[in-house]
């Protein structure tokens, strides 16, 4: 866990730091699609579901961030 931990730590500082130009910014919805992904391996579904929103606000047309949110919300019970 202390893997995934480190891994978390990083797409985060680079999704809130890194200076995203015009042509740089399709990168910033795979960053918390992937930051999602991580999250869930931890079974942190809130933080999950916050980052794959995060995509969507970052490329609204996102379908895998999409469908991946709709999975998540009937699984969290």
């Amino acid at each position: 866990k202390l893997a995934w931990a480190i891994a978390i730590f990083i797409l985060q500082m680079i999704s809130s730091t890194y200076p995203f130009s015009a042509g740089q910014r399709t990168m910033r919805h795979w960053i918390h699609y992937n930051l999602a992904r991580f999250y869930l391996m931890l079974r942190r579904h809130d933080e999950a579901a916050a980052a794959y929103r995060a995509a969507l606000a970052a490329q609204p047309g996102f379908a895998l961030a999409a469908a991946s949110l709709g999975f998540l919300h009937p699984t969290r019970g």
